[in-house]
């Protein structure tokens, strides 16, 4: 007997061991791993970066120097009748840039052989483009262009000029670049005859241009006696001469007189 539980305690201890592990949290699946494309995606080009690449393509800025800290940009502008047109700074030095034009959808556009130097402006509803340049940085002096597109063409249609001084007074009363004198081309100007006014200094010559721009020039006195042009598709002839200055007002003794534009001939377009 005693033999019989001997042995039944070896066989019990002999057995199994069990520990007591407490049961391990069940790890989620993992994400996989995402796989790298085969070319990485390209940048986001900024505002008007790929309208500016054609058209650097296509000539854009072609004269000017790449300055890699000036940013070159495009401004999307439009004719009077719709057809897009680009134009792209160049380059920009202390107080004025360079510009090119583009007229026409990007991949054929034609660049508008112009050579801008200056802050220009477009005139969208007379398809004219005018700018300033200077020749010094005051503004006293310079080039003022004005420009008409006719087709596909710009056209140099007025330029005014002012000479600089040899000194500048910073309190002198400089009058805008748009009221200097005329100074070319050899100017003969394309329009209809409004009216011609008798007056103290000039006959006054009023006419709607071939942008449907009205104008008013001084003239020679005896082109008050064309009535019969009025209404007229005609030639106006500019040119510079003097007439008695406005602080005369109007008394026909006074010497003073002033130098401005002036209309010397008009003839009928036959």
């Amino acid at each position: 007997m005693t033999s019989l539980l001997t042995a039944l305690l070896l066989i019990g201890c002999s057995g199994p061991k069990t520990e007591n592990i407490a049961e391990a949290p069940v790890n989620p699946e993992p994400s996989p791993t995402p796989v790298p494309s085969e070319e990485p995606p390209a940048p986001t080009p900024a505002p008007g970066g790929s309208l500016l690449d054609t058209l650097l393509a296509v000539g854009a800025c072609a004269k000017s120097e790449n300055n890699p800290d000036f940013v070159r940009t495009v401004k999307e502008l439009a004719t009077s009748d719709g057809r897009p047109v680009y134009e792209v700074s160049c380059e920009m030095f202390a107080y004025q840039g360079t510009y090119d034009y583009f007229l026409g959808p990007p991949e054929s556009a034609k660049q508008l052989s112009v050579d801008v130097l200056g802050l220009p402006e477009w005139d969208a509803v007379n398809d004219r483009l005018h700018w300033f340049e200077k020749a010094r940085g005051p503004g006293d002096c310079g080039t003022y262009h004005e420009y008409q597109l006719r087709g596909d063409v710009l056209k140099l249609d007025v330029l005014r000029e002012r000479a600089c001084s040899d000194s500048v007074d910073e309190n002198d009363d400089i009058p805008s670049a748009k009221d200097w004198n005329i100074t070319g081309p050899a100017t003969a100007l394309t329009g209809v005859l409004d009216d011609l006014q008798n007056g103290d200094a000039a006959c006054y010559v009023l006419y709607v241009d071939g942008t449907g721009v009205e104008r008013h020039w001084y003239g020679d006195f005896d082109l008050c006696g064309l009535d019969a042009l009025k209404g007229k598709q005609v030639v106006v002839t500019m040119g510079r001469g003097n007439v008695i200055a406005g602080s005369c007002e109007g008394d026909p003794e006074c010497a003073d007189s002033e130098r401005v534009d002036l209309c010397r001939t008009i003839t009928e377009v036959k």
